[in-house]
């Protein structure tokens, strides 16, 4: 019998209680979302082209880098911590390439999965020609 009283307890006013429930994690999320902040600068990029290629478009010398996360954690991080590259030296012919830019955050103290990182872009294109080698002659 007293199982039944709580099963009673548990279904009367249902709708109240689901009301409440929902209105409960509606807040939850409102404030996660009011409580991220976002932080933006530029860091250096460093572009990687094979020894035999030239690059005839300009490459981009630095990228913007938005951070968003929890605003103390997000305040913390020094920008010179982080490093961005993006590798070409796998091209093997003449034409336009493109790739990924990757960011390195291993030197950032204090890095969690609750920060965000924000490349912009997140991509490079570059039109790379073979140089003329006195041996190819």
């Amino acid at each position: 019998m007293p199982s039944s009283k709580f099963f009673q307890s548990l279904v009367y006013n249902w709708p109240a209680k689901i009301l409440s429930l929902v209105t409960a994690l509606l807040l939850f999320f409102l404030i996660q979302m009011v409580s991220a902040s976002e932080r933006s600068f530029y860091i250096p990029l460093e572009v990687k082209i094979p020894d035999n290629y030239i690059v005839e478009n300009t490459a981009p010398e630095q990228i913007k880098l938005v951070i968003k996360g929890p605003e103390d954690d997000i305040y913390r991080i020094i920008p010179e911590q982080i490093t961005s590259s993006v590798d070409f030296l796998d091209a093997d012919s003449d034409g336009v390439h493109v790739r990924k830019i990757i960011i390195d955050t291993e030197l950032v103290v204090g890095d969690t999965e609750m920060i965000i990182y924000v490349l912009e872009p997140d991509s490079v294109k570059l039109f790379l020609s073979k140089t003329e080698n006195e041996d190819t002659k």
